[in-house]
């Protein structure tokens, strides 16, 4: 997760800003990050305050990009897990599984969000998001990079629930008659 936030700073706005964004930061790794470490989530909460306060841009925008990157990456590195998939609820309903499966393989201890899904009666689908760690704007990312990925017939709102999570409802966009 750390090496893909830095990979996608460095992309998104350059080496120099992402060097800046480390360097600003009291960081117990130092900013050296490996895909196989394992790193305390507080430093990811250093990195976008830091990115924020370079770039002007809110934490949850950068958390919302970082969710898009991340699905372009599973996008790249897993594709089976997407083409897979008949449709976009499909796709949803296997997230929590395939991501507790990849991630428990080098980190069998790690603290993981969950999603859980509901297909509603009338064709539209409901998606839970609860973490620990409160990234919510990460799973918008992702989810809304889904959406594009299987069509953009979708409409997706966001719902805050009680206990820091989100409900995602997504429904598909019905065709308005100009008659």
């Amino acid at each position: 997760m750390f090496t893909l936030f830095v990979g996608m700073v460095e992309q998104t706005y350059s080496d120099a800003v992402a060097d800046a964004m480390i360097d600003a930061c009291d960081l117990p790794s130092q900013g050296a990050y490996t895909a196989v470490g394992k790193y305390d989530p507080h430093e990811l909460a250093q990195l976008v305050e830091s990115l924020s306060t370079i770039t002007g841009v809110s934490p949850d925008e950068i958390l919302y990009t970082f969710g898009r990157a991340m699905f372009t990456q599973k996008r790249e590195r897993f594709p089976w897990s997407i083409d897979n998939a008949t449709d976009l609820y499909s796709y949803l309903e296997d997230v929590d599984a395939t991501m507790q499966a990849e991630v428990r393989k080098l980190y069998p201890d790690a603290v993981m969000p969950s999603f859980s899904t509901e297909r509603i009666s009338d064709g539209s689908f409901a998606m839970i998001y609860r973490s620990p760690h409160h990234l919510g704007a990460v799973a918008a990312g992702m989810i809304d990079a889904a959406v594009e990925h299987f069509g953009n017939g979708y409409s997706v709102t966001r719902i805050p629930i009680s206990d820091g999570g989100l409900r995602f409802e997504i429904a598909p966009l019905t065709q308005v008659s100009n008659v």
